[in-house]
């Protein structure tokens, strides 16, 4: 089953990752972060997602998203070996997510099973009428799992999570925020 490498296939299944970030843009000064992403596997290809930054070091709430990942299974209808040998045969993942500042964006991607990654581009971004500029236009959202080596040659199992957004004054899509976070019990 889809993304089964982060959160299990079982319905109810529930995840948390906590860690430190970094945030950087060229328009802004560079800043640290605690974040938590929390998934819900809801049903059969739909997850739900939960996640919180706080400042550093107070740890005073900064920014939060909601939303959901669906999976999309793959079209039946390739008639090709190309198509049938291609991306095609894989699943693709929506992700409707929801931000506090007026912001809803849907993205869509693949899974790159073997790699426990997940890459998502913008599909669409809305705003509400009173959110205020600059202006998200374009947003990519990259999450794997990987062993990263620690102290002493120990390896541990992390989930970088790192995305990349142009917006209305800067339009080239940059690296934003990036995070290394370890899955803790709740």
């Amino acid at each position: 089953m889809s993304l089964s490498w982060l959160v299990s296939s079982s319905v109810g299944s529930k995840v948390c990752f906590e860690g430190i970030g970094e945030g950087f843009y060229p328009t802004i000064q560079s800043f640290k972060f605690k974040e938590r992403l929390i998934f819900s596997r809801m049903k059969p290809g739909l997850i739900q997602y939960e996640q919180k930054t706080f400042k550093l070091p107070e740890e005073i709430p900064m920014h939060a998203e909601v939303g959901f990942f669906r999976i999309i299974p793959p079209s039946n209808t390739s008639t090709t070996l190309e198509e049938k040998s291609s991306n095609h045969n894989k699943p693709s993942i929506e992700f409707i997510c929801s931000h506090p500042n007026g912001l809803v964006e849907i993205d869509v991607g693949k899974e790159e099973e073997e790699e426990n990654k997940l890459i998502l581009d913008s599909f669409a971004l809305n705003r509400s009428p009173t959110s205020k500029p600059p202006y998200t236009t374009a947003i990519r959202r990259v999450f794997e799992m990987k062993n990263v080596d620690k102290e002493e040659g120990k390896q541990e199992m992390v989930l970088l999570v790192n995305t990349y957004m142009s917006t209305s004054t800067h339009t080239e899509l940059t690296h934003h925020l990036t995070s290394e976070l370890k899955r803790i019990d709740f």
